[in-house]
């Protein structure tokens, strides 16, 4: 597939770290060639990487090539992006700070973590959610202690501009099938709306790996934030968890079909995780972490991905030790079936999906490719919701 311009700009952009020749390849697609700086505004914002292009155009000073209008808008949502990110992560300190106080060990996931050891300035990663695990013994006392710190279980309606709270069975529904739970309160400040933090149990549940998740909370890390000691995930846990969160978004059907989810921030986090840690790696660990929960199949998919996108930052050695066989390829996970040939097909139509061209062809073979025993535990897991919303009802 041939990338537009404005495409393969906003790749070479859509990292932290960047080396002088795709530098010197950036100045070149700015000061040489037409680029429509419309296009690439409304595919990066798609995308959530609005800051990170704004940064390093910032930085190689290119800012003055485009038009003052998108300029605007490229400055404003890195400014907001920050000072949202600031409200979050104040909160996220407080949060863990309660916790800690009631003995819980908690971890802060995901965006908010990866905001600040990974991309370094809290304006470059933009995310909606707080993501903190507990053990699931302490899960139900940390769910108390949200309440008393002025959380609803709920979400946020931006539109109506407050707060819903879950029914009985929804709450239910979360916690037996998604292993967290969602919480929002009102904030206060004027640079977002509410607040939303998801406490979670089990990162691992469609997947239904046993003890993963209980190793992500036990075996971590400690970083330094504001002179406290903060559990983190340990590089192999926080690759692993990370390549399961991009894969899940890659195969979720109605995902591909509306492209909610699939962005290049995600591809990113990867990147510059395995980028920081690869050298500090024991990757025969690595392995057998992911042979022991039966993730190779997700690990291998997403190194290939990655590898598309960032030419081959992660070692083909690496890579072939990592390739699946046919017992990870035979309807291990819930949330989707996948056949062998899945993983050529994607290497070769994954841009494809990411910039949104023609995706009718990738879904109708996506389609094709699902089994029948997936469409059996869909109609299992309506039944279970229709189950617990009808118990909820009666109630």
């Amino acid at each position: 597939m041939k990338l537009l311009p404005e495409d393969k700009f906003i790749i070479n952009c859509s990292r932290v770290s960047i080396s002088n020749p795709l530098d010197r390849e950036i100045c070149r697609a700015v000061t040489e060639r037409a680029i429509n700086w419309e296009m690439v505004y409304k595919n990066a914002y798609r995308h959530k990487v609005v800051p990170l292009i704004y940064c390093h155009l910032k930085r190689l000073k290119l800012l003055s090539y485009i038009n003052i209008e998108v300029r605007g808008k490229f400055e404003a949502v890195y400014r907001e992006n920050k000072l949202k990110n600031g409200v979050y992560l104040r909160e996220s300190l407080m949060l863990l700070d309660a916790f800690g106080n009631q003995g819980i060990k908690a971890v802060l996931t995901k965006g908010a973590y990866l905001v600040q050891f990974v991309y370094e300035d809290p304006a470059l990663r933009y995310f909606v959610d707080v993501d903190i695990l507990v053990g699931k013994t302490d899960f139900t006392r940390a769910c108390s202690i949200m309440q008393e710190s002025g959380y609803t279980i709920g979400k946020y309606n931006k539109d109506e501009g407050k707060i819903f709270e879950m029914s009985k069975g929804e709450k239910l529904f979360w916690h037996k099938f998604l292993g967290h739970l969602p919480f929002s309160k009102m904030s206060k400040s004027k640079y977002c709306e509410a607040i939303n933090i998801e406490v979670h149990f089990d990162f691992f549940m469609e997947a239904c790996r046993g003890g993963l998740t209980d190793d992500l909370i036990n075996n971590t890390n400690v970083i330094i934030v504001k002179n406290r000691s903060l559990p983190c995930l340990n590089e192999v846990n926080l690759i692993i968890h990370q390549c399961w969160d991009l894969f899940k978004d890659i195969y979720d059907m109605k995902k591909i079909k509306d492209n909610s989810n699939l962005r290049m921030s995600k591809f990113c986090d990867v990147f510059e995780i395995i980028n920081i840690y690869k050298a500090k790696i024991d990757w025969e660990v690595f392995i057998k972490t992911v042979d022991n929960n039966r993730l190779r199949l997700p690990v291998y998919l997403c190194f290939s991905h990655i590898n598309l996108l960032y030419d081959e930052v992660i070692p083909q050695g690496l890579l072939k030790r990592l390739m699946p066989g046919y017992e990870d390829l035979t309807g291990e996970f819930k949330s989707i079936h996948i056949e062998g040939d899945v993983m050529d097909f994607f290497n070769e139509n994954m841009i494809y999906c990411l910039f949104n061209n023609n995706k009718r062809g990738i879904i109708e073979r996506l389609a094709g490719i699902r089994a029948a025993n997936f469409k059996r535990r869909v109609d299992s897991y309506r039944n279970n919701i229709r189950k617990f919303l009808s118990r909820d009802a009666k109630n």
